[in-house]
């Protein structure tokens, strides 16, 4: 009865969130995980939710759904930040 509260992801604001780190859809690999730098350096370190849309999108399965659900066949739809 006590569960914990769990952190939905929410894919299509994943680049959004970080991209004032420098990550879009057209990152590489490398530099996403490489953000976690930048991230854990920021006043106040990293958020949660930063760190949900670091980790999703720093590993391939998770990163593919995210790219699939930002892509319309007129180009990636991310949100503005």
């Amino acid at each position: 009865m006590g569960h914990a509260m769990q952190i939905q992801p929410d894919y299509m604001t994943f680049y959004a969130m970080l991209a004032p780190f420098g990550i879009t859809p057209d990152s590489t690999m490398e530099h996403i995980r490489g953000a976690g730098f930048d991230l854990m350096e920021q006043p106040g370190g990293i958020t949660k939710a930063q760190r949900l849309a670091w980790d999703a999108l720093r590993k391939v399965e998770t990163r593919l759904v995210a790219d699939f659900l930002c892509w319309s066949p007129s180009g990636p739809s991310v949100p503005p930040h």
